[in-house]
């Protein structure tokens, strides 16, 4: 079991310490499971499964995949829990409550930011904090444009 917890650490890229906080045990404990041949018991391997999403039958017995698969649904719940977890006013927890704020149109921004920076991630090419200013300042005129656009009509649907 030594071999998979350290395979599942390093898989997840965190150090023992980090490893050792997710899970609420000392990373003493971690180098111990990673290291020698002395097995976590079964409410650590329990607690391992649960915060990491890893298939305990692989974990015991190295046997199937390394993680279970979840349904979109439960990993989007997975991520909440976490950022619940984290300590107040993080900026995770900032972040998710300013997209509680977004409008339709304001959502369509962000899905097609993403998706540039996506594409230009895939490509090697960073998206620069310029390009992303131009995507904002354009955005910004686009709805100053359209509020104008409805002051006009609306007066002229009053005079008329």
């Amino acid at each position: 079991m030594k071999e998979r917890i350290k395979k599942l650490r390093k898989a997840l890229g965190l150090t023992q310490q980090e490893f050792a906080d997710r899970i609420g045990i000392s990373r003493g404990n971690i180098a111990t499971y990673e290291t020698r041949d002395g097995s976590p018991g079964a409410s650590v391997i329990a607690l391992i499964c649960r915060t990491f999403n890893v298939s305990e039958n692989w974990l015991r017995t190295g046997e199937g995949g390394m993680f279970v698969q979840l349904t979109t649904s439960e990993e989007i719940s997975v991520f909440f829990a976490d950022i619940l977890s984290n300590k107040p006013d993080s900026f995770k927890q900032r972040f998710v409550l300013m997209l509680s704020h977004l409008s339709e149109r304001e959502w369509g921004l962000l899905e097609k930011m993403a998706r540039e920076l996506l594409d230009n991630r895939n490509t090697c090419d960073a998206l620069t904090e310029g390009d992303i200013e131009r995507e904002v300042a354009a955005y910004r005129a686009q709805l100053e444009l359209e509020a104008r656009r409805a002051e006009k009509s609306s007066a002229s649907g009053a005079t008329g």
